[in-house]
């Protein structure tokens, strides 16, 4: 038997957020939430990251997309965190962890941000992000949070290229929960380190990637007071001083999920099945519709990836290099028709635009 959520605590949620929209309409506010698109883009020793952005591009195509639905665009290469930050959390320097308060800056002035990787694209520039909130809408879900999924539909663990999170009580706390981990969760931090040359060497576990899937068992256990007993209860190891994990904390989110029951699903049946009070919508992909829907995107730069008539299909990629010939082709029409551009002027600053309206580009 598994503790029954809490439903009283979770509807107490539901009903802060109705009466927000309540107010909103009373104030004639527009029906169409309010979305913007975050990236960054901070040098690191991380992916030995240059002060310029390679894959310009991938801005254009970001940049295109936000143009065409009228969504905000921040691209943000301001430092999250001061040298007394990083002194006492090294980590912090990897150029990820700074998405985190990127994201916190902003996420009071939007309903919904969805924060993008560089070498994140739209592959489907003729779908908006609200038809995802329609279709959780049309199946009766109101999450939170928005994730992708590595194709792996009995795992909760995902690439966090592309994360949708909403401006909510429980949005705020998975970014609070994921900040918390950042700061060192642990009397001797996170996870053992290395050094080189002598500073820490990068290894994907210091990245910020295990503390999203920390804050989400988090921030639900502490909304649903749920599965408390045999999960995670201890999140430090006494002996060694740091996280209690084998591997990055991705057994304990997979295993979390599983036991209290959770479900991965963003659209037909898979969505229909998801629990109602469920916060997490994690993204899956089938065939059931004819079409390989597939929630945020496919993961194309290593593991099981997705095979070319899959990707056509797609709604995003995450992928860097050698680029499908259809995203040159809507890369150009994007360029020549509606005048998108990422490019740095001769004093070395990046300017980011669509048909004469240029886009923040915040530096520090």
């Amino acid at each position: 038997m598994h503790a029954a959520p809490n439903t009283e605590l979770f509807m107490d949620h539901r009903h802060q957020e109705q009466n927000e929209k309540n107010a909103k309409k009373k104030r004639g506010g527009s029906k169409l939430p309010r979305i913007a698109i975050i990236s960054s883009h901070i040098p690191s020793s991380q992916a030995k990251d240059s002060s310029r952005i390679q894959l310009l591009d991938h801005l254009v195509n970001k940049v295109c997309y936000a143009h065409l639905w009228n969504y905000d665009f921040i691209f943000n290469m301001t430092p999250g965190f001061n040298n007394e930050d990083i002194d006492k959390a090294p980590w912090l320097e990897f150029g990820t962890w700074h998405r985190v308060p990127h994201i916190s800056s902003r996420i009071g002035d939007y309903d919904w941000i969805l924060y993008a990787d560089i070498d994140y694209v739209f592959t489907d520039m003729s779908r908006p992000l609200e038809s995802f909130l329609k279709e959780f809408e049309l199946y009766g879900k109101d999450p939170s949070v928005f994730l992708p999924l590595d194709q792996r539909p009995s795992k909760f663990m995902f690439s966090a290229f592309a994360v949708m999170l909403k401006n909510s009580v429980f949005g705020s706390a998975v970014l609070e929960n994921w900040m918390d981990f950042g700061r060192g969760l642990c009397p001797n931090g996170n996870f053992p380190r290395e050094e080189l040359n002598g500073k820490l060497k990068y290894d994907w576990k210091h990245s910020d990637q295990p503390g999203i899937w920390y804050s989400l068992v988090k921030t639900h256990m502490d909304f649903f007071q749920a599965q408390k007993d045999g999960t995670v209860t201890h999140w430090c190891n006494e002996a060694t001083g740091f996280v209690n994990s084998t591997w990055g904390f991705a057994p304990e989110i997979n295993s979390y999920f599983k036991k209290i029951n959770a479900k991965t699903g963003s659209d037909g049946k898979s969505l229909r099945d998801v629990p109602d009070a469920q916060p997490i919508i994690w993204s899956t992909s089938n065939m059931e519709r004819g079409t390989p829907y597939n929630g945020l995107g496919y993961q194309m730069k290593f593991g099981k990836r997705p095979n070319d008539t899959e990707a056509l299909m797609a709604f995003a990629l995450h992928k860097a290099k050698e680029m499908p010939d259809f995203f040159h082709m809507e890369l150009d029409i994007c360029k020549r028709i509606h005048g998108c551009y990422a490019n740095y002027t001769d004093d070395g600053i990046l300017q980011i635009g669509c048909n004469g309206i240029q886009y923040p580009v915040a530096t520090g």
